[in-house]
């Protein structure tokens, strides 16, 4: 599985691989606040989700 964010001009500010399955991922970014588009590819899978980031 990987993790992708972006921030709001789609430029990627993080990128990780997790191995296994894992019910919760924790990810340190430091990110600033703004709107962030996290994008997990698992597979042939994708999702993407909003993260608002205060």
């Amino acid at each position: 599985m990987t993790v992708e964010i972006f921030n709001i001009q789609r430029q990627r500010v993080f990128r990780q691989r997790f191995a296994g399955r894992q019910p919760r991922l924790s990810v340190e970014t430091g990110l600033i606040p703004g709107i962030y588009l996290v994008q997990v590819h698992k597979g042939q899978g994708l999702l993407s989700q909003k993260l608002p980031v205060l």
